[in-house]
């Protein structure tokens, strides 16, 4: 798994392209996902902060 991190990090900053190969049944296939910065992805929505505020 540390392997498979070194390589997406290697890749560039949030935002690139990640070109995978999986296997879904007996064919390999390809695609490609965007990566994300986490502490964007994690950081809470505009709702989620009006209701924690509320509390």
């Amino acid at each position: 798994m540390a392997d498979f991190y070194r390589k997406v990090w290697a890749l560039g900053k949030a935002g690139v392209e990640v070109p995978l190969r999986i296997l879904q049944g007996i064919q390999i296939r390809e695609i490609v996902v965007h990566s994300t910065d986490r502490s964007q992805y994690w950081k809470p929505t505009q709702k989620e902060k009006q209701t924690s505020l509320n509390m």
